[in-house]
């Protein structure tokens, strides 16, 4: 299959098992990933797992190929995100919900599913935030603090005027292309290699994360602390 095969095929599959009311959907997955990939601190895929989900983080899977073909792409498309927010000569393009008759991008879930991340780590993101406030790398605290108010205005929470945030939503594709290039960039330069492979990212010199078949007295991927034979696999 092509990679927008597979893109597609992700997007079909987290609209049947993830939560209707507070799962993720494709490009809300995408937000959260490049959060992932470019924050200051890890996240391990056990924890940010259970926010593709929603509800109560255990998912339902109708049968074990249908869970190992979710868990493969999953992180395939981690993984993607990750190889090209680290090829300097390579366009970072965010997977936007689109319109198909005018052509209007849908910017709303991927900015929602990047502030999610923000929140596993919020601490670890206000630290980015002070660290770069008032130093040549300012750029980095003003593109979290952008982020962080596209976030309040989506959820009317936003203590802007009306002409502000006619300014901040005018070309959000464009600023979220400065802000993710902003913060990869400060990210990569200062964090220190990650000590388990598992936990590497864009941002750490060693290979991406795999998803291995699962082993039905092994931990379930989705998160839930439990066997895989008591989880998932006993579906």
């Amino acid at each position: 299959m092509t990679p927008d095969q597979d893109l597609e095929e992700l997007g079909q599959l987290l609209a049947m098992v993830t939560d209707e009311e507070d799962g993720m959907l494709l490009s809300e997955f995408d937000g959260l990933c490049t959060a992932l990939v470019i924050g200051p601190d890890m996240v391990m895929p056990s924890e940010w797992l259970k926010v593709v989900w929603g509800g109560d983080g255990v998912p339902e899977f109708k049968d074990e190929q249908q869970m190992q073909r979710t868990f493969d792409l999953l992180m395939g498309h981690y993984n993607e995100v990750a190889n090209l927010l680290s090829d300097p000569d390579v366009t970072f393009s965010p997977v936007y919900d689109q319109d198909d008759r005018t052509g209007d991008i849908y910017w709303e879930p991927w900015v929602s599913g990047f502030e999610r991340a923000m929140r596993l780590r919020a601490d670890a993101w206000s630290d980015l935030y002070d660290a770069t406030e008032g130093t040549d790398a300012e750029d980095v605290g003003r593109s979290v603090a952008i982020m962080l108010e596209l976030a309040a205005f989506l959820e009317g929470n936003s203590k802007m005027t009306e002409a502000q945030l006619a300014v901040l939503t005018e070309n959000v594709p464009e600023t979220i292309a400065d802000i993710v290039f902003n913060i990869q960039h400060w990210t990569s330069t200062q964090q220190q290699p990650a000590p388990y492979p598992s936990m590497a990212a864009a941002n750490m010199p060693m290979p991406p994360r795999t998803s291995p078949k699962v082993g039905r007295n092994e931990p379930c991927p989705c998160g839930s602390g439990r066997k895989y034979k008591k989880c998932c696999g006993a579906n």
